[in-house]
Formats: structure tokens, C-alpha cells, sequence
């Protein structure tokens, strides 16, 4: 029995003492709040490159979202989003989004960054700064050095510290440089230097680098909106479904009457216009009036009345003028209902807003003036859809609601929805963002009353038929 304590002992210490792991699969554990590291990385093959690094981290209620900013010599800088949700897996924003994912099978990450190949580089500019807390949080063996002369840049006297040293897997070393006590200084080192390679790589690239990190502190401000990625950009593919379940599916509206005004205004897609509309699902009736703004100032107004049930639209001019047509299949808000017989279509307001298609959270973001927190964009993205009469390969769709708790009940409100339509190089083609004026306005049976009143209350000062207008009313 002494025999098999002592083997055991002696096993799990040899195990403790040999890691096998990567970077990218250690967990990130951070105190809740809002981070901000400043670092630089270094190639030790290539001084020429200035790789200058910013990571934004958002810590809640054991989620972690983060944001790292790149930005190598002189280029556009270009950033990379992840959320411990999806521990594998990053979105890279350059022109557009791609889709990073490491896979453990000996492949290892399924890109590279151009200017670094397919080096622990990319893996630590993937992973960002912030692989100091994962190390840390970890606790590796270390083996401690006497102090050594850092130098940050070619002009700097260098400093004296501590160093420690440990290795992540039998190919790969790390040497945290830090001031002061150990205990504090390993969470906080002011240098950060990788040897070896990654062996479950496709590629096995010696290579070394370092981060030299000039700032880690917990900021005042929100960063909730910095660390999500940037709506109306074309992304092929999202992070894992597994993660989107798990959140908040677009809101559906739930009441059968809606009023609300919205401006919108377009690039290299027409004028800007104003539409005030009503809807009633209940009565199958919609009035849409729409300003549009020309030319010196010149305002057209259109007076539209779209009544479901008899499949008629009504449209009254400024002039004066009243057209009657049947509704075809482009009436907004039109649905089959297939409830009834085949061939039947009705008014859905989900559907009138564009709700009922498939969307995926994005986050909380900034939308138009608003600056307050509390907005959220679902994003949809179609291949080859027609707008505004013109085909464009790529579309994406951005829907932005504000979120009010009241209550411990959570309720969203429509403000506003952006479409931007890019051609076969990414190369953004149209844009339309329509701001919603007011809150969706639920009406009450008495409201309605007034409301049916005002679809009907122009019809006299037009030369529509009394009848076709009696036949609005049900």
C-alpha cells in the first residue's frame, strides 16, 4: 500500500512537470470589467517589422469578448474579435471578415497572417497580449533566473528584472520578464518571449518572438460596443452555432397594430424619404405615406392604402389624383397564409418589418447618434439578392433595437436598419440606412377607431369612387 502512495505521488509529478499545450488552448480568466492591454510584438528574424498591438477585453457574468487591433509598419491596421464562448475559433476584419478556427487534429490554425507565415507569430497575434493572463492563470512550472537587462527599443538604458522561464510543450518555451515579487510580477511581466513552434501545425516553423507589453489596466470605460465586430461587413461565416443558440434569437413583434415614422437615406441608391406607417393585422389594412425629397428642396408625397382583404391598394397623389389597382405580390408585409386555402395571402407584420427571416446576434453596438448602451444588431447575410431593382453577389442586412429592462422583463424597440450591397470583390456598391423616428406605436381598440378614421379621412378631397372608399371599412 506504501508502494502504490509513492507510485502515484512520484507519476503525478512527472506530469505536472511535462505540458503538451498550445497558446490558443488555454482558457482566458479575468477579473469582470474592462481591460485594456498595450503591447508590441517582435520578430526576431525581421526587426524591420513594427508590430504595434491594442486588445480590448469586455469581462461579464463569465463571458469574456475581446478585440485585438493590429497594426504592422505603416498598413491599415486590421482586427480580430473572439469570445470565450468560441475558445477556437476568431473573426478577422480586413476587407471583410474570415474565419479563423484552430483544429487540434496536428493542423493547427486553418490561416496565417501574411507578414509572419506560419509562425508562433500568427499564433500569438491571434491569441493576442492578453496570453499573459492565460499563461498565469495556468501556472507552469517556472524556473527562476537572476535578474537581466531589458531593452525596449534601440534607445532605451534597459532596466534590470526578473526572469522565469517554462515550457508549454516539449517544442515551445516561455520567459516572462517582471519586476518586483514573483507572485505579482508573473501576472503582470513586462515582456513576453516565445521559442519553438507550434508541433500540431501543418507547417513546424522554428521561430522566435516577444511581446513587450506597455500598459495592462482595468479602465472606467464601457467597452461593450468596442469588442463587437463591426455590422455591415460581409462575413461567409460567423462564430459556431453552438454559441448563437445560446443567445438572444431576433424580437418578434407580438401586437397586431403598429405606427411608427422613419427617414431614410441612401448612397448611390435614390433620394431620401420619410414614410409614416400603419398596419393592422386584425383589420388587414395599411396606410404608408411617404415624403420623398428631390432637387431644390422639392418634396413628392404619395398617400398609399393597401387593404388586405380585398386585395385592392389605393394611392392618392398631392395633385389631387386617386388610382385604384389590385395588389400584387409586392404589397409590403404580403404572406401566404397557409392557414387557409392555397392561393390566400394576408398582411404580417413580422414580415412587413423584415423580422421573420434568419438573423444572427451580433452584439451590442453604436447605431446612428445614439450613443447610449442598450442597442442590438442582428445581422443576416444573402448571396445574389436583388435591391432596388439591381442584383449584388453579396447583401448584408442589419436590424438595431434598444433593449429596456423594466421589471426583471426584457423589451426591444426597432431604431433603425442598414443594408449595404457589395459587388464580387467586396467592393461596397449601395448603402441604405433607415432611422426610426419614433418608438413602434401599439394601438388599443379605442386608438383604432381614430386610426380607421384617418385611412379614410382624405378619401373626400380625392376623385376616388365613394364606393371603392366605402369598401375599406369592415
Amino acid at each position: 500500500m506504501l508502494l502504490l502512495t509513492v507510485f502515484v505521488i512520484t507519476w503525478t509529478t512527472i506530469i505536472n512537470e511535462v505540458y503538451s499545450v498550445m497558446l490558443v488552448e488555454l482558457p482566458l480568466d479575468i477579473e469582470d470589467g474592462n481591460w485594456l492591454i498595450k503591447a508590441k510584438l517582435t520578430d526576431n528574424e525581421d526587426s524591420s517589422l513594427e508590430i504595434n498591438v491594442d486588445e480590448y477585453i469586455k469581462s461579464a457574468n463569465g463571458t469574456i469578448r475581446g478585440k485585438i487591433v493590429v497594426q504592422i509598419n505603416n498598413q491599415k491596421p486590421f482586427n480580430v474579435f473572439y469570445t470565450s464562448e468560441n475558445q477556437y475559433e476568431r473573426l478577422f476584419n480586413g476587407a471583410s471578415f474570415d474565419y479563423y478556427v484552430y483544429r487540434k487534429d496536428r493542423k493547427g490554425w486553418n490561416g496565417y497572417i501574411t507578414k509572419l507565415g506560419n509562425t508562433i507569430g500568427t499564433h500569438l497575434l491571434l491569441v493576442g497580449p492578453s496570453v499573459v493572463f492565460r499563461i498565469d492563470k495556468f501556472a507552469p512550472v517556472w524556473k527562476y533566473y537572476d535578474t537581466s537587462i531589458i531593452y525596449r527599443d534601440t534607445f532605451d538604458e534597459g532596466v534590470k528584472q526578473h526572469s522565469a522561464t517554462a515550457a508549454l510543450d516539449p517544442h515551445l518555451n516561455v520567459t516572462f520578464y517582471y519586476k518586483g515579487n514573483s507572485v505579482e510580477g508573473l501576472k503582470r511581466p513586462t515582456r513576453a518571449f516565445f521559442t519553438g513552434y507550434d508541433p500540431k501545425s501543418k507547417v513546424l516553423i522554428d521561430s522566435t518572438f516577444w511581446y513587450d507589453l506597455y500598459a495592462i489596466a482595468r479602465v472606467d470605460q464601457n467597452f461593450d460596443t468596442i469588442v463587437t465586430p463591426e455590422p455591415g461587413i460581409v462575413c461567409d461565416k460567423y462564430f459556431s452555432q453552438s454559441s448563437i443558440k445560446a443567445r438572444a434569437p431576433l424580437p418578434k413583434l407580438t401586437q397586431q397594430t403598429i405606427h411608427f415614422i422613419a427617414k431614410t437615406k441612401s448612397s448611390n441608391a435614390g433620394p431620401a424619404k420619410k414614410e409614416q406607417v400603419y398596419a393592422d393585422e386584425k383589420y388587414q389594412i395599411a396606410r404608408i405615406k411617404t415624403s420623398t425629397y428631390g432637387k431644390d428642396n422639392e418634396t413628392i408625397t404619395t398617400d398609399i392604402i393597401y387593404d388586405y382583404q380585398l386585395g385592392v391598394v389605393y394611392e392618392f397623389t398631392e395633385t389631387g389624383n386617386c388610382s385604384i389597382s389590385p395588389m400584387d405580390l409586392s404589397a409590403p408585409g404580403l404572406v401566404e397564409d397557409s392557414s387557409l386555402t392555397y392561393g390566400i395571402y394576408k398582411l404580417d407584420l413580422n414580415k412587413l418589418l423584415n423580422f421573420n427571416l434568419n438573423y444572427r446576434y451580433l452584439g451590442p453596438v453604436l447605431f446612428d447618434n445614439r450613443e447610449e448602451i442598450g442597442i442590438h444588431a442582428w445581422e443576416m447575410n444573402n448571396i445574389n439578392k436583388v435591391v432596388s431593382g439591381e442584383f449584388y453577389p453579396k447583401v448584408v442586412t442589419t436590424q438595431y433595437f434598444s433593449e429596456r429592462t423594466e421589471d426583471k422583463q426584457t423589451d426591444y424597440t426597432l431604431v433603425g436598419t442598414t443594408l449595404k450591397a457589395y459587388d464580387r470583390d467586396v467592393r461596397i456598391k449601395r448603402s441604405i440606412k433607415v432611422q426610426v423616428l419614433n418608438d413602434l406605436i401599439q394601438y388599443s381598440g379605442f386608438a383604432y377607431q381614430a386610426y380607421k378614421g384617418t385611412l379614410l379621412s382624405g378619401t373626400n378631397r380625392f376623385r376616388c369612387s365613394i364606393a371603392h372608399s366605402k369598401a375599406l371599412v369592415k
